[in-house]
């Protein structure tokens, strides 16, 4: 028999729709489909959970997305797919990057993440999140900062 007592509703900020959650396998597919129209060959493809980025690109080929991007939309997926795989290619954000960046993405290069608070940032980190002393960091070429999160 079912249970036909209503139930109470479950708000909006903490209800994602099955459909809209997509599986490692499903990332990855869609990684290695970018990876074709982009003509690039990543030595590694990892998901794993990640502080304060979206992904990153080594300089090494490993091109690493945060856990968290298996829960945001398709848009936005592609949008941090393409730009780390976009670093495979082109190291830094310039001029040639921003161009390529939005010759694949079109309407999506603006593409922003549906869980935004207030205090998390995307895109470079301004220059007060990043180190003033101290070599640059060679592993890390390319990433989308994720900001900090309170209670981090």
């Amino acid at each position: 028999m079912t249970d036909l007592r209503r139930r109470a509703p479950v708000p909006a900020e903490t209800w994602t729709p099955r459909e809209a959650v997509v599986s490692r396998d499903t990332l990855k597919a869609e990684v290695a489909a970018w990876e074709k129209r982009l003509r690039v060959e990543p030595r590694e493809v990892h998901v794993r959970p990640m502080r304060q980025k979206w992904g990153s690109c080594s300089t090494g080929g490993r091109v690493t997305f945060n856990a968290e991007l298996l829960s945001e939309s398709a848009a936005f997926r592609k949008r941090v797919i393409v730009e780390e795989l976009l670093h495979l290619k082109v190291p830094n954000h310039g001029r040639l990057f921003r161009a390529l960046l939005k010759a694949h993405l079109g309407r999506d290069v603006d593409a922003q993440p549906r869980r935004r608070s207030a205090d998390v940032a995307v895109g470079p980190a301004p220059p007060s999140a990043r180190p003033s002393v101290g070599p640059a960091r060679s592993g890390n070429q390319g990433a989308l900062w994720h900001g900090s999160r309170s209670g981090e």
